[in-house]
């Protein structure tokens, strides 16, 4: 087991330095292309989604007349179905993640890269590849739901260090 110290420095030293980074490159940009610089708000994403949905539903029914509230029940279902679609590829990753830990797919996966010459290095280059290409696919919570549960006791089969895996979550 890795000390929660080292995990929380695995991810948050990565996090800050790649934070910065990107801040520079927006600052250096914006200043050599001369963007308009804007005034500082403080609005919750919660609250932002309020105000972006309430008013676009007003103007929707008073501006454009193009919502009535007869449509609301309609919106609304419609809104939860699209959100259960995102819950169900929750429920399936889940499952198909418990099915391969049943069959024992990590530890044929330790031996198979244990065979080969590279072994860990192999293995984090096969799984930085895995990823980047299921992450164009597929979203990063379902992504994780479904591979993690293969990929940890892979990896600490293998040997190696949790804290290596906190920085790429």
């Amino acid at each position: 087991m890795c000390p929660p110290g080292s995990l929380f420095f695995a991810g948050i030293l990565p996090g800050v330095v790649l934070g910065l980074t990107m801040m520079g490159v927006v600052s250096i940009l914006s200043a050599k292309r001369l963007y308009p610089r804007s005034p500082k708000t403080a609005i919750r994403d919660t609250a932002a989604s309020f105000f972006g949905s309430f008013p676009a539903l007003i103007i929707g029914m008073a501006v454009y007349r193009t919502i009535t509230f007869r449509d609301i029940p309609s919106i609304i279902k419609k809104t939860l179905k699209l959100s259960s679609l995102s819950l169900f590829a929750l429920f399936t990753a889940s499952a198909l993640g418990e099915l391969l830990g049943y069959y024992n797919v990590s530890t044929r996966a330790a031996g198979f890269f244990r065979a080969f010459p590279g072994g860990v290095n192999l293995f984090m280059l096969v799984v930085i590849a895995f990823f980047l290409f299921v992450g164009t696919f597929m979203d990063a919570v379902p992504a994780m739901i479904l591979f993690v549960p293969v990929i940890l006791p892979t990896a600490a089969q293998l040997s190696v260090n949790p804290a290596h895996w906190v920085s790429w979550w």
